[in-house]
């Protein structure tokens, strides 16, 4: 359908093309948003040492920039799941992908 809509106005002529009424008949194209928190960047910083916490892990959305953060007590990729499953996971559903500057806070150990 599209070729032939393109056809036919590539042989009509300059003036017909300025003023012709006729509606080309383009098929629709719908875009899924992606949802909050799908695409994050987290990043984990230490902090002076204040009332047991030493550090901040910080996420970010993609999106909207809205960000999330939690204190914690040490760097442990326990204390950083947890952080990820409460404030991310159990707020803003799936997350498809996880971007951070210091990969070895994020990653297991072996």
């Amino acid at each position: 359908m599209l070729e032939q809509d393109i056809k036919w106005y590539v042989h009509t002529c300059h003036e017909c093309q300025i003023h012709h009424l006729d509606k080309l008949h383009i098929l629709p194209i719908v875009a899924l948003p992606q949802p909050l928190f799908y695409k994050a960047y987290m990043d984990t910083f230490l902090m002076p040492k204040s009332g047991g916490y030493k550090c901040i892990t910080q996420a970010q959305c993609s999106l909207t920039t809205y960000p999330e953060w939690q204190m914690l007590h040490n760097e442990m990729g326990k204390a950083i799941g947890k952080f990820i499953f409460e404030q991310i996971l159990c707020r803003w559903g799936t997350v498809g992908e996880i971007h951070c500057k210091h990969f070895t806070m994020f990653c297991k150990k072996k």
